[in-house]
Parts: structure tokens; C-alpha cells; sequence
């Protein structure tokens, strides 16, 4: 890839002037700011916290988050006042409660979340969850890298597992999905969070613990949930050792409480750029820093600078790494670059009428095919006048060719298809020809403009165009010195046909006899003049249907021929 190469001397002086203003999109995401300041335990619908918080709310009523100020009046109010006395759980000592400190300011919220299994009581795998809602100041853009991030504290209480608290980012709440329990309390169920804790077991040793991701959006993303995302059935109650605890088959029940504080998500620093793109694609990256870039194929921003402006445009031609530095950091991304296909359909060609040709192109670096009436073979048949054209694709990629196909006519067919000709006289058959066609007989030598008949018999042929069409026909020829013979089917012996006699011609012998119906022959004769005249043994014969056989030799070629028949005797 030719690229262009600036050299800058110190490089990094004006980076260090660089400024990349961040905004938290998630609005009062450390708690501080409030309607009103906290005077209860919010257990219920009546005292939700978004009745305190502002910017903050539960995602569904009958549950709620708790809300904590140290600006409280009412000391309770102020931090944790949870132990567990069989139904809840309670921090009693006033000195670690006082230890529960905000991460930053004086505000947090605290998140329950309980499961009982008690077929006693009538509870099978019950589950109490809380969650807090809110609203992002602005919608996600898509394919903008985010980093979401919050904190956690369980100061007070048990060692649990809970590998399933995070905070998802979505764009339409109603799509998330809930398990409802048997008190038809939902909880947040097999939706996958941007951001989820990974910290393992969690001690309770007063530690503010981050959970943080960076991930890209999708698009139009405004609203925050933060809850326990549950993707199987149970949760787990671990010991120190990281060991599951056994619990009575009959009867249990665990819960998790735990502080949440500084909920943040940033845009950070974005290359916006495509992953993959067809060889010589003029491309754009661009990126979403606010301050001055360089750009770079190299991972030292100090080689290689190919460009300072926020949008890099070169032509694609081989596949590599792309970065971009600013004062905070740098991005980068993996173009691969994808072979184009070649594809040519040749030049424009023909179709002769009533036929079809295949259209057949030559291609390279190709995986698919699709002509213009969708068809998807590498090879197309033609038979219409029009244009057609054919999409070779690779990966994404493609290319395409066209070709115009002109409807020729097929050539004439002969003139004349029935000729007479006299082998023993010479007098033969011509026919003249198109001299535009070639004519390939089947036996005969291949004509252009015309042709003489000599011999007898039919004989195909193949008529070529000066396109190339070709159009079948064929000529029959008659060789009339031949012998012919020719039999009356009646005769009349009073009448104007008084006689019965074969007519001949070209016959150098004749033979012939007739027979009546019981098979008893009436007359024979070798004379080619003789003739019967309707009597057998000087008496007259009945009116009725007689039979004849006549045996001739051919005059031209000596050939013996035999035909048989009937004559109808009238009187």
C-alpha cells in the first residue's frame, strides 16, 4: 500500500496540549442529587426511590432499591441499617455502620437480592431481586466505543457470589427478559450486560470494588439498568474457601445486599472504521477525538505517520493494522482487504433465431454468481435479443460485466425441393444457390452458388449464414428413365377400355399373369404388347375382381422388379 509518510519534529509537543473533554451520560450517577432526603426504608411501591432520587428509579413498582444520604436528618437514613433477624438482614453495630462510607460524596444506593427455597412453606425456588432505572442524557451512537463502569461495596454482610450483578444498556427496556418467581417478583433473566462484575467471591472488607467494560454500541441505546442478570436457575452461597455451602433440602433461604456508587459511561476515544474492504476501495477512517491525532500503520506513533487530520483516506490494497495516538491513548483496527473479482463476458455476440447460446465468462478470485434474472450457475443460456449481465462476488466483494446479444435469422431454404433428372440421356438438374450461405450437402462436395444434381435419391444439407446460423433442409431428385410400369385397376371388355394390358416404359421384358378369385390363373403373357381381353378358354369371364402379378426387367440397369395387384372386370 503506497502511503505518504510525515515526518514531524517533536512529534508529541503539540499532544501535550491535547484536551478530550469527557461527559458522564449517565446523570446524578454518584446520588447526590435528590427530591427529597432519605426518611425511610424503600421496601415498597409507596416508597420507591425515585420519590428521593432524581434521574433514578425502579424498573418495575411492589420493589425498590434503597437510598442512603448522609445529609439525612434521620440517622438510620444516613448509611446501612440492615441485620438479619430471621426475616432481614441488619447491620447491628453502630461502629461498622459508621465505617459504611459513600465512595465519593455522601449519597449511595443499596440493592437486595433474596431466593428462598422452601417447599414447607409452600416456596420453590423464590426469588425477591431489586434493580434501579435510569435514563442516559443522550443516545448511544452506533459503533461508538463506551466504557461503562460502577462501584460496589458488601461491607457487613456474607461472602457471596455474585458474579451475575452488572448493568446493561439498551435502547427499549420492554425487550428485557424477567423470570417471574411465585410472588411474580421478576428479576432481569438471560439478557447479556455490557458490564458485569468479575471479581469472584467478595469479601466483606469495606473495599469500594469497580466493575468496568468498554464495549461498542449499537445504536440509540438511552436507558441503564443495574441489577443481578441471572442466566441459570440458582445462586450460589459460598464459604471462604470459595466451597458451595449445603443447604437444607427442605429449607433455606440467603439474600445479597449490596452498596452501589459513581455509576459512570464515557465515550472514549473511537476509530470508526470498516473491517474489511474490496482491493482498490478509495476508504475513510475517522475517529471521535475531539483533539489532534496522527495516524499510523505502525504501533510506535513514532514511525510511519501517515496522516494528522481526523479522517484518513487512502486506497485499500493490502490487509494490515491501522492506529490513531492522542494525548489519552490510541485505538486501532484490522482492515483485511478483500481480493475483487475479475469477470468478463466477452464481446457483444449473436443468437440465431429458434436456437440459444451459453453464456460462459472468464473470472478470477469468485464465489458466487447471480445474472440478471436472478439465476445463480456460472453459466447462462441465451436464446432472446436483449442485454445481459452477470455479478461475480467474493466475500462482499463484486464485479460486474454486461453483454448486448442480437437475434440473427436463420438462413433461406432452397427454392426448389423436387428435381427430375435422365441418366441415360445426361440431362441433369441445376440449382442455383444464395451466394451469402454455405451449403454442406451430405454426400456432395459443399457448394456456394450452385449446384447440379446427377444422380437419384434424396440428400440432406446443413445452410450456414454469414452469422454462423444454420438452417436444415433437403432436395429430392427423381431419375425418370428408369422403368415404369403402370397397371389399370378396371376394364370394361364391350366398353371404350376393352383390353387389360400393363403400360411400361424403359422395361426391356415383361411377364405377367392374371388370377380369379379361387386362385385358377385366366391369362399370362411374355409379350410386352399382349393384352387380355376378359376370356378364358374362348368363353367370357364373370364380372368381378381379378388378380395380377407383373414381373419386369429394368431397361437401364437390368434389374428385376415385381408388383401384384387387382383389376375390376365390368360388364
Amino acid at each position: 500500500m503506497k502511503t505518504k509518510t510525515i515526518h514531524i519534529a517533536l512529534l508529541f509537543t503539540f499532544l501535550t496540549k491535547l484536551a478530550f473533554s469527557q461527559v458522564n451520560l449517565v446523570p446524578n450517577g454518584s446520588f447526590e442529587e435528590y427530591k427529597m432526603l432519605p426518611d425511610r426504608l424503600l421496601t415498597n411501591g409507596q416508597n420507591p426511590i425515585n420519590k428521593y432520587l432524581l434521574g433514578w428509579s425502579a424498573p418495575y413498582s411492589g420493589i425498590s432499591p434503597d437510598y442512603y444520604n448522609y445529609l439525612s436528618p434521620i440517622i438510620e437514613y444516613q448509611y446501612p441499617n440492615i441485620m438479619y433477624t430471621g426475616s432481614f438482614w441488619r447491620i447491628s453495630s453502630d461502629s461498622i455502620r459508621k465505617n459504611i462510607t459513600p465512595l465519593s460524596g455522601d449519597a449511595f444506593i443499596g440493592i437486595f437480592n433474596r431466593k428462598i427455597n422452601s417447599k414447607i412453606d409452600g416456596y420453590d425456588n423464590f426469588y425477591y431481586i431489586e434493580s434501579v432505572y435510569g435514563e442516559l442524557i443522550s443516545k448511544l451512537i452506533k459503533n461508538r466505543k463506551y466504557e461503562g463502569a460502577f462501584f460496589f461495596n458488601n461491607f457487613g454482610l456474607q461472602s457471596l457470589i455474585i458474579a451475575d450483578l452488572g448493568m446493561i444498556i439498551i435502547e427499549d427496556t420492554s425487550t428485557l427478559k424477567y423470570k417471574y418467581t411465585g410472588s411474580w417478583i421478576p428479576m432481569p433473566y438471560g439478557n447479556k450486560p455490557q458490564i458485569m462484575q468479575s471479581h469472584g467471591l467478595i469479601k466483606n472488607d469495606n473495599q469500594w470494588k469497580q466493575v468496568s467494560n468498554i464495549f461498542k454500541a449499537k445504536g440509540n441505546e438511552n436507558q441503564i439498568i443495574i441489577s443481578y442478570f441471572k442466566n441459570d436457575s440458582s445462586l450460589e452461597l459460598l464459604d471462604s474457601s470459595n466451597a458451595v455451602i449445603e443447604l437444607n433440602v427442605e429449607r433455606y433461604s440467603f439474600q445479597n445486599y449490596f452498596y452501589i456508587d459513581s455509576v459512570t459511561l464515557y465515550e472514549i476515544p473511537c476509530l470508526v472504521a470498516q473491517d474489511s474492504a474490496c482491493k482498490g476501495d478509495s476508504i475513510s477512517f475517522y475517529h471521535t477525538f475531539s483533539g489532534k491525532t496522527i495516524w499510523t500503520t505502525n504501533a510506535d506513533s513514532t514511525q510511519e505517520v501517515i496522516g494528522i487530520d481526523s479522517v484518513y483516506r487512502f486506497m485499500a490494497n493490502q490487509s494490515g493494522w491501522y492506529y490513531v495516538f492522542t494525548s489519552t491513548g490510541k485505538d486501532s483496527t484490522y482492515l483485511t482487504v478483500i481480493e475483487t473479482p475479475t469477470v468478463d463476458l466477452g464481446a457483444d455476440t449473436f443468437v440465431c433465431e429458434k436456437r440459444t447460446i451459453q453464456l460462459t465468462p472468464t473470472y478470477t478470485n469468485t464465489s458466487a454468481f447471480e445474472w440478471q434474472n436472478g439465476t445463480i450457475q456460472p453459466t447462462l443460456q441465451a436464446s432472446k435479443q436483449g442485454w445481459y449481465w452477470v455479478k461475480a462476488t467474493n466475500a462482499g466483494c463484486s464485479k460486474v460485466d454486461s453483454i448486448y446479444v442480437t437475434e440473427q435469422p436463420l438462413p433461406d431454404k432452397l427454392t426448389q425441393h423436387q428435381f427430375t433428372i435422365c441418366t441415360v440421356t445426361q440431362q441433369y438438374a441445376t440449382l442455383a444457390l444464395n451466394t451469402n450461405y454455405i451449403y454442406y450437402w451430405q454426400t456432395l462436395t459443399d457448394t456456394f452458388n450452385q449446384i447440379t444434381f446427377t444422380q437419384a435419391g434424396c440428400e440432406k444439407v446443413s445452410i450456414e449464414s454469414e452469422y454462423g446460423c444454420l438452417n436444415d433442409d433437403e432436395v429430392c431428385i427423381e431419375d425418370v428413365c428408369g422403368a415404369k410400369v403402370f397397371v389399370p385397376n378396371a376394364f370394361v371388355p364391350e366398353g371404350v377400355n376393352s383390353t387389360f394390358k400393363p403400360v411400361t416404359k424403359y422395361v426391356s421384358s415383361l411377364h405377367w399373369e392374371v388370377y380369379n378369385r379361387w386362385g385358377e390363373r385366366v391369362f399370362a403373357a411374355d409379350d410386352l404388347d399382349a393384352s387380355w381381353d376378359g376370356t378364358f378358354n374362348g368363353a367370357l369371364c364373370n364380372s368381378d375382381v381379378y388378380f395380377y402379378k407383373v414381373t419386369y426387367t429394368d431397361l437401364i440397369n437390368s434389374q428385376k422388379q415385381t408388383i401384384k395387384g387387382n383389376v375390376t372386370l365390368l360388364r
